[in-house]
């Protein structure tokens, strides 16, 4: 029997779409980039038990919120007890580095630039559709600053860091 401790909320379940079976599903924080990166599982509370749910597909629409289809749920009728239902993944199923690197967890880093200096703390998080951001309290004020891999080189969640590169001449536009 799967308990709390094996799990993680990952989100919550919305209305069905269409009759296929399909329900709109809103994550709690950024987990995955991509569907590709979703779990085979899904978990949901019911009567005081964890009922599993196989994923047959999943459908992005941003970062954190799309479309899912459950095995052995197809229709807009086996859908319908699960709406509004919180559901659960595995923590063993989810890649601790995206969930370390969930912007929401990364406000009160440092921010470094490649040369090891100090760039400004996060404060913040602006979900920019196609473009998430993070905010940065820096001595010029506030700056914005992509959230994607081809900037953010390294995250150490015990030293609270982020190290970054950035494109050249970036840092001159907050000066």
């Amino acid at each position: 029997m799967i308990n709390d401790s094996e799990l993680l909320l990952a989100g919550k379940l919305g209305r069905a779409h269409g009759l296929e079976g399909q329900l709109n599903f809103q994550m709690q924080e950024l987990i995955f980039d991509d569907e590709d990166e979703f779990p085979d599982w899904l978990f949901i509370k019911n009567e005081g038990y964890f009922v599993p749910y196989r994923i047959e597909e999943v459908f992005l629409a941003t970062n954190n919120s799309g479309r899912i289809l459950l095995s052995l749920c197809n229709t807009a009728e086996l859908v319908k007890p699960l709406i509004n239902c919180e559901f659960y993944f595995k923590t063993d199923a989810i890649n601790v580095n995206n969930r370390t690197t969930s912007p929401a967890k990364l406000i009160g880093f440092t921010v470094l630039h490649r040369n090891a200096e100090p760039i400004g703390d996060i404060i913040d998080f602006e979900n920019i559709p196609n473009n998430p951001c993070l905010v940065l309290k820096i001595q010029q004020g506030e700056m914005l600053l992509p959230f994607n891999e081809g900037i953010i080189t390294e995250i150490n969640p015990e030293n609270k860091t982020i190290t970054v590169t950035l494109p050249e001449g970036y840092l001159d536009t907050f000066a």
